[in-house]
Parts: structure tokens; sequence; C-alpha cells
């Protein structure tokens, strides 16, 4: 199932840190818009008043939205599995939950159910669960104004608020690490709509953050060996204390940890 991020309160120039002063906000104020408005009146800013098939495609990309950044943003820590929920059965379960909260209009019944379900695994269409979109893509067809109160709305259904940075570089950085780590336990990021391939948002080929990569990625694969022992939090408190915070050193230079043969992250 989805998870929070659970994030370190250490002072690294890490999204992990940075984010961590975000969390108790994200998470106390499920029940709050982000304008003060209650999730029914953001579910009828969004939903009401459209015509039948517009609703099913806006149900549907807010659906598409959470799982990419549900990939992306998920996890008590950067190596944690998540449950990449897009399938044709976490569609009918997040469309039970919107019903349940009293998010969707009066005419939305058990027909309404299927059409849009049809629509949604449809692999010919624009609106093809299996098939990734995100915050860009709605800026582009909805306007910059619609991310953050789907963001807020799918917060609310799903009962988890994501931390999102200001920085994409960095979750760029973590977010290369993450898809290389993932698929060895065969989680794979969805693709694009074949013809619609583009570089994210977070692609660091968009940017000049290569060094970055290098900096996470070490310190993603020496916390690695002892993740079994300790949180990421433990861990980066432990190397601060120690005069061997980010990008200082590695485990094996820790006086508490020399002689267990740990290796050293080049």
């Amino acid at each position: 199932m989805y998870g929070a991020i659970s994030l370190p309160m250490v002072k690294y120039p890490l999204i992990l840190s940075t984010l961590a002063q975000q969390a108790q906000k994200n998470c106390i104020a499920l029940a709050i818009d982000v304008d003060g408005k209650d999730h029914k009146a953001v579910a009828d800013q969004l939903f009401s008043n459209l015509p039948k098939d517009e609703l099913y495609k806006r149900l549907i990309d807010l659906f598409r939205l959470r799982a990419e950044e549900s990939f992306i943003y998920s996890g008590p820590q950067p190596f944690w599995i998540l449950e990449y929920r897009w399938r044709d059965q976490d569609f009918e379960e997040y469309l039970e939950k919107c019903s349940a909260k009293e998010l969707l209009p009066v005419w939305f019944d058990k027909a309404s159910k299927a059409e849009c379900r049809t629509l949604a695994i449809d692999s010919h269409q624009e609106w093809f669960i299996g098939h990734a979109i995100d915050e860009e893509d709605i800026e582009r067809r909805y306007g910059i104004k619609y991310v953050k109160p789907m963001r807020s709305l799918a917060a609310h259904v799903f009962d988890h608020a994501f931390e999102y940075s200001e920085d994409p570089e960095d979750i760029g950085a973590i977010l290369t690490w993450r898809e290389k780590e993932y698929a060895q336990e065969g989680f794979h990021r969805l693709p694009r709509k074949p013809g619609q391939e583009r570089l994210s948002r977070y692609d660091l080929r968009r940017r000049h953050g290569h060094d970055r990569i290098e900096r996470h990625h070490r310190l993603l694969d020496d916390y690695k060996q002892v993740q079994n022992e300790m949180s990421f939090d433990e861990y980066c408190t432990i190397m601060e204390d120690a005069g061997l915070g980010y990008g200082k050193g590695c485990i094996c230079d820790h006086p508490d940890f020399k002689d267990r043969g740990f290796s050293r992250i080049e």
C-alpha cells in the first residue's frame, strides 16, 4: 500500500532532509486544501458541471498523476519498494474510495463507474492508466492552478500526503537511483504513451546535475550496507556526529564500524 515518507531531520543538502521540515504540515492538513477549502469543495471545483466523458477523463488523470508521483515520492526510506498501484483493480478501488468519501456527482452510479473503468483500461485511448502522466501534463491540459488541488484531493482519497520538493535536481538524482534499485525487484516505472515520450522535469539530462547524481548515489549505496541495522535517519545522524556527513566518508570510516568489513563506496 502507499506509504507516507518518513524523512530524517538532519542538516544535509539532500532532498530527504529539506522535505522533512514540511512533513508534519502535510500529514496534519489532509482535510484542508491549499486554499483552505474542505475536500468536498475541492472535488466540486474539479468535478462539478463537467460533461460525463470529461469527468471520466479528469478522474483518470488524477489517478494517473498519483500513480506517477507515488513512484517519485512514496516510501518510508529511499529503498522502500512500494506497491506501485496503477492496475485495473487499483483503479476500481480508487473509484470506490472517491464514492465513499462523497467526492463524486450524485449522478455517478454503477453504470458510470463501469464506463469510466472501460475508458481507463483501453490501451488505445489517450487516458489508458498503463501510460504515465506527470504534473507538466496536468499543467498543459488543465492549467497550472489544477496541480495543487488534484494532489490535495488524491491525498485525501488515499489518506497520504507526499512531500513535494522545489528542487528537481535532488529529486532527479534520487529517482535515478530508485529506478535502478526498483527494477532489480521487478518494479518498473510506467512508460509514457508511444509518441509522447519526453524527459520529465526531474530528468537530469535537462539540467546540469550529474555531480549530484554521483554524490547522492554514493550516499544511498553506502547506507544500503547497514539498512537492516538502522534507519536512514539514524545513519545520517551517526555519520554527522562522527564528522563523516554527506560526502565526507563511508560507513567503513566510522570508528564503530571499521572492523565490520563494509566496502568503501567510490
